[in-house]
């Protein structure tokens, strides 16, 4: 007897709800509508109506034959009946890969051999293992809307549908909270292989629940602690073992065939429950800052960060120091954290920026919520945007915006781009022969006087007065030719020029390379004026606008000086070499009062001054150039800094006082039961040449 077909392969299921037969589907749908006509609505989903069902369809009635058949009718719509199907299939396909790695057996452990005096003990190894299987966390933390959105539109999507057309169509479905497989070859898949590629091996020293991946930068330098999150504090990406109740090997690498899954977690939905408080706080919890109420707290959050389980550890060393808040913590000066020798110095080293970085964020809340307003519409309700400054700065930045694909044209725009040219050429061609004609006309009459000139002077052996009247006649009927020949030759000039151009576009067509140095951006821009105009602002809201990484929080320049000789300069250059950590992001520094960080090199000028002016410009365009850093700075004494310094700002921006519009526009900001509206006239005409500081 021919054994029958599963559900499975009949319809065909896969993990993509396109690849189900929807013929065959509503064939058994209708089927079992037919079979259950006047059956109550238990006895419909029953087993044995589930295998009369299959026999009925000639299909077989294993188990997991008749929960795919479950899933074919319980549902009332197809679609749903569909996504159904694909969701069993990818719980199946879960399982099978944990049960794989349940069976893979444990790594081999050399055991060491009694030690003798003269021979050593060798040291244990340990076997790497080959992970078959993981799954990649996708922890969404902020608008989660827009960013499952980017999510399906980017970093599912394979690398050839990134166009603008193809992001928008076939979006692939995302489910929350359940393992589903990762299509091989998206973007998030050949992520995290590139990166455990160049990892190599994995070795932690102990077995870890998850390996982050993507993780915040956080380095300390001759300024300060830095912190960057890669991320941007949208979503998180940890690495975990497929098995949920499994750990990773103590040493292991990704399998080149390994299967990779995701699960999309977000705020919005309640994690699911575990058998154990251990296991839910360990696998589920998300610590984005660590919690300043207590010391223990602060410490556990930043152990659960790092991922070390080392938090019972810190905080007994750090009571055997007598620090036992975290404000004793946070209050420890440089020197005294080099004091505390009982703590390991990466532990030391990873409570200090941590403590840097609350500190940092708390002052960074504080101004948010001083200065929570919208820099660029402030500014050109101010009247900032009278003189055209904005339409200036989006030149500047225009650099930033362009790509290889804007320097190319397309084919049905180069033919009407070369229509125009050749028709312009034949313009030119017409204009040359009748500027040559006319020239030779000119030049035949030129030459006509100068033969007529020579031949009387030879015929002529006494110079009388009608002698030297003709010859002045023909003298200055010549110098009246001269502007005219001298014209229609510049212009013949001018016309072979435009050919030979116009001739050099039209081959241009043939070189498919683009000059990459006309990408180039500006490497940075001076902003100049009256004190109170508003520069510092436009300065430090410009990078948030635009999507420029800051490295450091916006600099008065003398946040820069120190006392001991060569540290400023090494704080300069730490800073601005914070931009090799992210090559691919154009990143700025923000100075305020930049001219007595460049001030001109003089005979008085200061040697220190000197110095730090030197490191600055080696890092623009310079001996140590950063070709991805650039300099947005403030002054009201440009005329006092230096002018190679100058030379690089390509930018040079006046912000002068606000117009009457806007003196009106700031004061009418004023309650009209503080002032009456007729006095406004009165007073934005008394407030001329008030600055807008003067005006708030």
């Amino acid at each position: 007897m021919t054994s029958r077909s599963t559900v499975q392969a009949y319809l065909p299921v896969t993990d993509s709800s396109q690849a189900i037969d929807r013929t065959k589907l509503a064939s058994i749908r209708s089927s079992h509508a037919a079979l259950t006509q006047n059956m109550d609505a238990t006895t419909r989903l029953s087993d044995n109506t589930l295998r009369s069902l299959a026999d009925r369809m000639q299909l077989s009635d294993d188990p997991i034959s008749l929960e795919y058949l479950r899933r074919c009718v319980q549902n009332p719509s197809e679609d749903g009946a569909c996504a159904d199907l694909v969701a069993r299939y990818n719980d199946l396909l879960f399982d099978s890969s944990q049960q794989s790695s349940r069976r893979r057996p444990p790594p081999p452990v050399v055991l060491p051999q009694t030690p003798s005096i003269q021979q050593p003990p060798p040291p244990v190894t340990t076997a790497v293992e080959d992970v078959e299987s993981l799954t990649c966390i996708i922890r969404v933390k902020r608008k989660v809307t827009d960013t499952v959105l980017f999510i399906r539109q980017f970093l599912f999507q394979q690398p050839t549908n990134l166009n603008a057309s193809a992001r928008n169509h076939n979006l692939p479905a995302v489910t929350l909270n359940r393992n589903t497989p990762l299509t091989r070859g998206c973007i998030l898949d050949l992520f995290i292989r590139q990166e455990l590629l160049e990892r190599g091996v994995l070795d932690f020293g102990r077995q870890m629940t998850r390996v982050p991946i993507a993780e915040p930068i956080q380095i300390e330098d001759e300024f300060d602690a830095w912190h960057f999150d890669r991320l941007r504090g949208i979503l998180d990406l940890l690495l975990v073992p497929a098995a949920s109740t499994t750990v990773f090997p103590l040493k292991w690498k990704l399998n080149e065939n390994a299967r990779i899954f995701y699960k999309l977690e977000t705020d919005e939905q309640p994690p699911p429950s575990t058998s154990t408080e251990e296991e839910a706080t360990s696998e589920h919890r998300n610590v984005d800052r660590p919690s300043t109420a207590s010391l223990e707290q602060f410490v556990k959050d930043v152990c659960e960060k790092l991922n070390n389980g080392q938090a019972e550890r810190w905080l007994e060393l750090l009571r055997n120091e007598d620090i036992r808040t975290y404000t004793h913590l946070a209050n420890l000066k440089h020197s005294e954290w080099n004091d505390i020798k009982s703590i390991p110095v990466n532990a030391r080293k990873d409570l200090k920026n941590f403590v840097n970085l609350e500190k940092q964020m708390a002052a960074g809340k504080k101004k948010k919520e001083r200065t929570d307003v919208k820099a660029f519409e402030e500014m050109r309700e101010n009247g900032f945007a009278d003189d055209g400054l904005f339409d200036r700065m989006k030149k500047f930045f225009l650099p930033l915006t362009l790509i290889e694909q804007d320097l190319r044209i397309s084919d049905t725009q180069w033919s009407e781009l070369a229509a125009k040219y050749h028709a312009e050429n034949f313009q030119l061609e017409n204009d040359r022969t009748s500027v040559i004609r006319d020239l030779a006309v000119v030049e035949d009459h030129y030459y006509n006087l100068d033969e007529l000139m020579t031949q009387a002077a030879a015929t002529t052996t006494t110079r009388t007065t009608t002698f030297d009247r003709q010859i002045s006649a023909y003298r200055k009927e010549r110098e009246d030719l001269e502007p005219r020949r001298s014209d229609l030759r510049t212009r013949l000039e001018q016309i072979d020029d435009m050919i030979k151009n116009i001739n050099m576009a039209l081959t241009g067509r043939t070189h498919t390379t683009n000059d990459k140095k006309l990408l180039k951006p500006n490497r940075g821009f001076i902003m100049y004026g009256p004190p109170g105009t508003g520069k510092s602002d436009i300065m430090t809201n410009l990078s948030k606008r635009m999507g420029i990484s800051m490295v450091v929080q916006e600099l008065a320049a003398g946040d820069l000086n120190r006392s001991l000789v060569g540290q400023s300069e090494r704080i300069i250059n730490d800073i601005c070499m914070r931009c090799h950590l992210l090559p691919h992001l154009m990143c700025c520094v923000c100075i305020d009062e930049i001219d007595s960080l460049a001030p001109k090199r003089t005979g008085e000028a200061r040697e220190g001054d000197i110095a730090k002016l030197s490191v600055l410009l080696s890092v623009i365009d310079g001996i140590k150039d950063v070709p991805n850093l650039m300099i947005f700075c403030a002054t009201n004494r440009m005329h006092m800094m230096d002018d190679a310094f100058l030379r690089r700002m390509q930018g040079k921006f006046f912000v002068g006082r606000p117009s009457s519009q806007a003196r009106k526009a700031i004061l009418s900001g004023i309650k009209s039961w503080h002032m009456k509206p007729a006095l406004l006239e009165n007073l934005t005409m008394a407030t001329t040449n008030f600055s807008g500081a003067a005006l708030k």
